[in-house]
């Protein structure tokens, strides 16, 4: 079957007093996965791709093929831009063959929520193609056990925002989260049906994961049409290929990998993926988006949340100078206050010792909580983001989506000398002029190595491009002294 919208197979979830399940998917493995499991329960499925899959794999792969996969069903499958982040990138999606987009402009006040998605709306009705918004902050107090309405949709606040819009249909915050629960989360239940009283468009739960099935099954009742799920998929394939590794370690054949997840992806869900080091001093995660978070994300999820709560001693936060540019950008945004030491957590650390700092940590992952420890603790590290996550029920994309993380390009010039290459009057220069041009748009840093004889120059600007062209210009005066060794 060709690849239908989502207009038809919403209203009929309506109408009839079921959802549709939405699924994001990363490759054609997870494709075929749902759309089998859609196709043993003779059900309709809305496959999905979220900002950061996109930018993986492109639209046009993935609508390649979803496309492919369609015609050879007879289910009804519908292909979907998940958190559409702009005009621009719904109307990619559109023209590169998906078959219904969401705007998110949650983010934004209500009038500009409002303006950015009846432009998105106008744009898609030329090419009948639905559109999904969302009204609304997933959001609460520290406390695990509340939600604060405040961040709920508001029943009147939806009415409005449909009939102004044009939208096919709305997601609405009722408590829930995208990321995880450890606690039992508390939804305001009926909220989704004083919105389904005035609202005359399907309602969308987001942040499904973690949610009983008898509250998911009560949402639905209550007026919910699709529901969508994510990281689920993400960790329930990566597990089956890492145990069919385990148990068969012989196993080179790619398909046969395939095969397993694909299996894993019908049966499981996610939330939060976790990762440490051989020693497990370190931390990176992975939001829901399948994103990483790396330390920066993770020193700014902290800090803010530390602040909020007057916990941030000297309303301070220890990096290093390796750290990347968006987050000082992050920091200073909310206020907060920064130390930069050298590369290295034992710096780090002399700097939250002699000055009573409660969080530092570098970019690798290495976070030190000085209450609990004077080095990294990656589980220490980890229950803290989930502590944050549960706490503000927000998934771990909502929590660092302010924090932009410039482009790097680090190069390494192996020289004769490190300290006269790099206190060369023109080098210096040559470092100055690009300061000054990148301005308040960017930041170089050249160091010497610790341990080579290798000067290291860092730039973080707005583009690769300029990242490489700044780097280039300091490395090419550096070879015309002669300091570069052969």
């Amino acid at each position: 079957m060709p690849l239908v919208t989502s207009e038809k197979m919403l209203l009929d979830a309506k109408k009839d007093g079921y959802a549709v399940g939405a699924f994001n998917v990363e490759n054609m493995e997870m494709v075929k996965a749902v759309i089998a499991a859609a196709e043993e329960l003779n059900a309709p499925v809305m496959l999905q791709t979220t900002p950061s899959t996109v930018k993986y794999g492109t639209l046009e792969t993935f609508a390649g093929i979803v496309k492919a996969e369609a015609a050879k069903t007879k289910i009804p499958v519908c292909l979907h831009l998940d958190h559409g982040k702009n005009f621009d990138s719904c109307k990619a999606a559109i023209e590169g063959g998906y078959t219904s987009v969401m705007i998110d402009g949650s983010h934004e006040d209500f009038e500009n929520n409002i303006a950015v998605t009846k432009k998105v709306v106008d744009v898609a009705n030329a090419f009948g193609i639905p559109v999904e918004a969302e009204l609304g902050k997933v959001g609460g107090k520290e406390d695990d056990l509340e939600a604060d309405a405040d961040t709920n949709t508001d029943p009147q606040e939806a009415k409005e925002f449909v009939e102004r819009t044009g939208v096919s249909s709305l997601a609405v915050a009722i408590g829930t989260a995208h990321g995880f629960y450890v606690g039992t989360p508390v939804l305001d239940k009926p909220r989704v049906s004083a919105i389904k009283e005035v609202v005359d468009v399907p309602l969308v739960l987001h942040g499904a994961s973690g949610l009983s099935e008898e509250d998911v099954r009560e949402c639905v009742e209550r007026g919910m049409c699709k529901v969508n799920f994510a990281t689920e998929l993400r960790v329930a394939y990566t597990d089956a290929v890492k145990k069919l590794l385990a148990e068969k370690p012989e196993t080179f054949d790619p398909k046969k990998l395939g095969v397993v997840a694909m299996e894993a992806v019908k049966e499981h869900k996610a939330d939060i993926g976790i990762a440490h080091d051989g020693d497990a001093d370190r931390c990176l995660c992975v939001d829901e988006n399948g994103d990483v978070i790396t330390g920066d994300h993770i020193l700014y999820i902290y800090g803010c949340y530390m602040k909020e709560r007057g916990k941030l001693i000297d309303n301070t936060v220890v990096t290093t100078v390796m750290s990347n540019f968006g987050l000082y950008k992050a920091f200073d945004a909310a206020g907060i206050d920064y130390e930069k030491t050298k590369v290295g957590d034992k710096y780090v650390y002399e700097c939250m010792s002699q000055n009573g700092y409660r969080l530092g940590g570098e970019q690798s992952g290495h976070i030190i909580f000085s209450k609990y420890a004077t080095t990294g603790d990656g589980i220490i590290t980890a229950l803290k983001m989930m502590e944050v996550m549960i706490a503000k029920k927000k998934s771990l994309a909502q929590l660092a989506a302010p924090l932009h993380i410039y482009p790097q390009v680090l190069k390494n010039v192996r020289v004769y000398d490190k300290p006269t290459a790099q206190n060369d009057e023109d080098v210096k220069a040559a470092v100055e002029r690009v300061a000054d041009t990148l301005g308040e748009n960017g930041r170089i840093l050249v160091r010497e190595s610790g341990t080579e004889p290798v000067i290291r120059v860092m730039v973080e600007a707005g583009t690769h491009d300029e990242c490489e062209k700044y780097v280039d210009q300091v490395i090419d005066v550096i070879k015309s002294k002669g300091y570069v060794a052969d």
